[in-house]
C-alpha cells in the first residue's frame, strides 16, 4: 500500500518502491519520479541524501535497480579484491619512466569494472592507510573518507583483504584524479561499465535534502 507524506517544501510525495537504500518517489504535484538514497521520514516529513530526477515512473526504477544491484555487487569482497589487482597491473603497464598514464589505465578498468568499483576499491586502499602514511594528501584522504561515509561502505568490512599493492605515493596521484574525473558525477553515470549511454532524460542529478 503506497503512503503519501510530505517533505519541508510541503509538496506531496508518493512512495513506489524501494530497492536497498534507493526509495523511488512521485512527485505528486509536478509528476516527476525521485530515486532518493538514504530516505529517513520523521513526524509524516521526507529526507534524502541525493535524488535524481525523471520524467517517467521506469527511469526512476530503473536506476534504483541498477544501484541496489550495484551495492549488493560491492558486498563481495573478492570482487574489490580484483579490482585492486587489476588496477595495480593496469598502473605499471600504463607507465613510462616516471610517468603514469592515468588516462589509460581508467579505460582499461572501465571495459571491466564500473567507475564506482574503482572508486570504492581506491578509496578503500587509501583509507587503510590514511592515519598513519603521510604520503596520502589531505585531498585524496578526505575524498576517500567522504565517498566511503556517503556511500554507506564500512572500511572495517574489508580489513582482511588485500586492497592494493601499488606505492603509496603513485596511489595517492590516481586517487586525486579519480576526484578530479568524478566530480560532480551521478550515481547514474558512475555505475556503468563501458557502454553506450542510457537514453534517460535526468532533470537533475543531485536535489539535496
Amino acid at each position: 500500500m503506497s503512503e503519501l507524506i510530505y517533505t519541508h517544501g510541503g509538496q506531496l510525495f508518493e512512495i513506489l518502491a524501494q530497492y536497498g537504500i534507493c526509495t523511488v518517489l512521485n512527485d505528486i504535484a509536478q509528476q516527476t519520479y525521485y530515486c532518493a538514497t538514504k530516505v529517513n521520514i520523521v513526524d509524516s516529513e521526507i529526507h534524502w541524501q541525493t535524488a535524481s530526477v525523471f520524467d517517467k515512473k521506469q527511469q526512476a526504477i530503473k536506476l534504483a535497480q541498477e544501484v541496489d544491484k550495484m551495492y549488493e555487487m560491492l558486498k563481495n569482497r573478492a570482487l574489490v579484491e580484483k579490482v585492486g589487482y587489476k588496477l595495480d597491473d593496469e598502473i605499471h603497464k600504463n607507465r613510462e619512466g616516471y610517468h603514469y598514464d592515468f588516462d589509460t589505465t581508467l579505460d582499461a578498468m572501465k571495459n571491466e569494472y564500473s567507475t564506482f568499483d574503482v572508486c570504492a576499491a581506491v578509496a578503500l586502499a587509501v583509507n587503510s592507510h590514511a592515519d598513519w602514511d603521510g604520503r596520502y594528501s589531505k585531498a585524496s584522504v578526505k575524498w576517500a573518507k567522504d565517498f566511503l561515509y556517503e556511500n554507506d561502505i564500512e572500511p572495517d568490512d574489508y580489513k582482511s583483504i588485500r586492497l592494493s599493492n601499488t606505492h603509496p605515493t603513485i596511489l595517492n596521484g590516481f586517487a586525486e584524479y579519480m576526484m578530479d574525473k568524478t566530480k560532480g558525477i551521478s550515481l547514474q553515470d558512475l555505475h556503468h561499465v563501458n557502454e553506450q549511454e542510457l537514453d534517460l532524460t535526468e532533470q537533475s542529478q543531485d536535489r539535496g535534502r
